[in-house]
């Protein structure tokens, strides 16, 4: 009980109304149900009434077009009076604890990297856009990487929106700038003929957001605990991936093998426990002050 006091404090005065926000398909895959629910009952059970959060507010779209989903979803949670709007996306895997892990950093505009779905399952931070040079010529981009040993928060020029917190002021400081209702959505698609290259929805939003001075920040320890739901059709080149690996090991590795669909994993054992976060937090002091940069 006193280490969730102690979190509580570590996350914010009482007060804060948190809208999460997700745009999707018809269908949710159902692992990432099972972790909603997750999340949103141990925040609520740690934190809300006698704790740090007044309301969690839950919201979802459907359609086609994410952009204009992502509009509707952020115009519902503000009209809800939201401090601060979570960004989920439904093919997403996240810890019960994800919110608050976020919360705790006191940052305007902070996220996970995670793989993208495909082969090869690069990073979807992206640490350095590509851009051409005065001459014209076309500068590389570099993506974030996330590895082992990383750890912390570190500065991105955009990140994708499968689970990222937006404090209010940030779309406040857009809007007095790009006006939804005259130049269209803060998410959109764009194409840049200079590189040239395809700008997503969510890069677009983070070009924004940046033009206003906002920090974006990934989370690579949150990072670690973040799954990317896809398909894969299952081929013998597997088969002899994972018996090549295994005659690689040395005597008395750790070769354990989790199902990254949850079922009966140690994955869904560790996100599904009612217990205690094992996991550690060194932010303290009020989150209601976004921009403490520093």
């Amino acid at each position: 009980m006193k280490r969730m006091e102690k979190m509580a404090d570590d996350v914010t005065p009482k007060g804060l109304k948190v809208a999460i926000c997700i745009p999707t398909h018809d269908m949710l895959p159902a692992y990432f149900a099972y972790d909603l629910a997750g999340m949103i009952g141990w925040t609520t059970r740690h934190f809300t009434g006698e704790g740090a959060i007044e309301e969690i507010g839950l919201h979802m779209v459907s359609g086609t077009y994410v952009h204009t989903a992502r509009q509707d979803l952020l115009i519902a949670a503000l009209q809800g009076g939201a401090d601060y709007v979570l960004f989920l996306d439904s093919d997403m895997r996240i810890p019960k604890d994800a919110l608050v892990r976020l919360l705790s950093h006191k940052k305007s505009m902070v996220g996970t990297n995670y793989p993208r779905r495909g082969v090869p399952p690069e990073y979807v931070a992206i640490k350095h856009s590509v851009k051409a040079d005065e001459d014209g010529n076309k500068i590389d981009g570099e993506l974030l990487q996330t590895l082992p040993d990383s750890t912390g928060l570190e500065e991105v020029e955009a990140l994708g929106f499968g689970c990222v917190l937006i404090h209010k002021g940030v779309f406040g400081a857009m809007g007095q700038v790009h006006d939804p209702r005259e130049k269209g959505p803060f998410w959109f698609f764009e194409y840049l003929p200079d590189v040239p290259t395809h700008v997503g929805e969510d890069v677009y939003f983070c070009r924004l957001a940046r033009s206003v001075g906002t920090i974006i920040y990934v989370d690579h320890d949150l990072s670690k605990d973040i799954r990317h739901i896809g398909t894969l059709e299952y081929a013998l080149d597997h088969t002899w991936a994972f018996y090549a690996e295994e005659e690689n090991l040395a005597d008395g590795a750790d070769n354990e093998l989790h199902d990254s669909g949850g079922g009966d994993s140690g994955r869904a054992e560790q996100i599904g426990s009612d217990g205690d976060s094992p996991r550690l937090y060194s932010a303290s002091g009020s989150v209601l002050e976004p921009g403490d940069e520093s």
